[in-house]
């Protein structure tokens, strides 16, 4: 007689696991997946940046948004690979 945590495991051998791809898509509001994982990130944060500095012009708080946010090693970040405990 098999216990239930036997059971478990033994359907967990024997599940066929499928990991999802990394890189399935950049998430975006406008574009569905594949448009936007065709879409050049780095171009995106050049218009960025300069959005940013045209606000600067009014407003110099906008400057600590380049720090953070809009720094160039967000071109790197693959929050998929990211668990709950970094912070964003």
């Amino acid at each position: 007689m098999t216990t239930e945590l036997q059971r478990q495991i033994n359907t967990l051998r024997n599940a066929s696991i499928i990991a999802k791809p990394i890189n399935h898509g950049r998430p975006s509001l406008f574009l569905d997946p594949k448009e936007a994982n065709g879409v050049d990130i780095s171009a995106v944060l050049d218009s960025a940046l300069f959005g940013l500095s045209t606000l600067q012009q009014y407003d110099k708080r906008f400057a600590d948004y380049s720090v953070e946010l809009f720094h160039v090693s967000s071109l790197s970040f693959q929050r998929e690979l990211k668990t709950a405990e970094v912070s964003y």
